[in-house]
């Protein structure tokens, strides 16, 4: 009879090294999957459309478009709103050289349509900080 030897294969410490390397570069991936960001994008997104826009919201993006357009305010009708978090003061379009808090803000994105045309702004929680997106 012949005996037979089972040996362990052990890695060595610079193969687990990089496999650790590798494994933390690709958990971010992971966490910012399509899969996930729709798991969760989706569940989000209808409670913040369950919100109702202040109307000082929509009168100011009113406001800040009849300046722009020179029409009356009455014409910009509101398309959609949902709550938003925005990650600066500048609600997350700060122009260049502009220096923004960095504190999160609390607001809305607020699309508003004059016949086809369609304009997408953000906002703080008032409509004090008003600021037009592209």
């Amino acid at each position: 009879m012949r005996s037979c030897k089972t040996s362990i294969v052990r890695p060595s410490f610079s193969f687990i090294w990089v496999l650790l390397m590798v494994l933390s570069c690709l958990l971010p991936l992971v966490m910012v999957s399509p899969a996930f960001a729709m798991s969760d994008s989706s569940h989000t997104m209808t409670e913040k459309q369950n919100h109702q826009l202040p109307d000082s919201v929509l009168k100011a993006v009113q406001q800040d478009l009849a300046k722009q357009t020179n029409l009356p305010a009455e014409e910009f009708k509101l398309g959609n709103a949902t709550h938003e978090s925005w990650t600066d003061g500048c609600l997350g379009l700060a122009k260049p050289g502009e220096m923004c808090s960095q504190a999160l803000i609390d607001g809305w994105r607020v699309v508003i349509n004059r016949g086809k045309q369609t304009w997408v702004y953000r906002t703080d929680t008032n409509g004090r900080v008003v600021r037009q997106e592209g």
